[in-house]
């Protein structure tokens, strides 16, 4: 009676275990986010993990941010005002804390900003 228990404890606790491994994205950018920020706490740099385009997203005027894909004048606004509002962008990522800015519109200007 208890071998039947165990084991089905036992079940019960892999099929949670696979269910939740599953459920957990697996993307390489989540983990170079994960790389950068311990880098950084560390002290070290990252050999080119960040974007080298032409905008300076820390930097750039509501003007120059117009220049990046999809961003228009209310855009760069809403740029500027997170900027102002917490500080430096540290990672493209950061963007998507702007509102209007997503996961497919970062995409796409990613290679377009320049970040420390």
């Amino acid at each position: 009676m208890k071998n039947k228990l165990l084991i089905a404890v036992l079940a019960a606790l892999a099929a949670v275990m696979i269910a939740l491994h599953l459920r957990v994205p697996h993307s390489t950018q989540v983990w170079r986010v994960t790389e950068s920020s311990a880098a950084v706490r560390s002290g070290q740099t990252m050999p080119c993990a960040m974007p080298q385009g032409d905008v300076d997203v820390n930097a750039a005027s509501a003007e120059e941010l117009c220049e990046l894909t999809g961003v228009g004048p209310a855009l760069a606004q809403e740029i500027v005002a997170e900027r102002e509002q917490n500080g430096d962008f540290h990672y493209p990522e950061d963007l998507i804390n702007v509102k209007g800015i997503g996961k497919k519109m970062l995409k796409r200007m990613r290679e377009q900003l320049r970040l420390p």
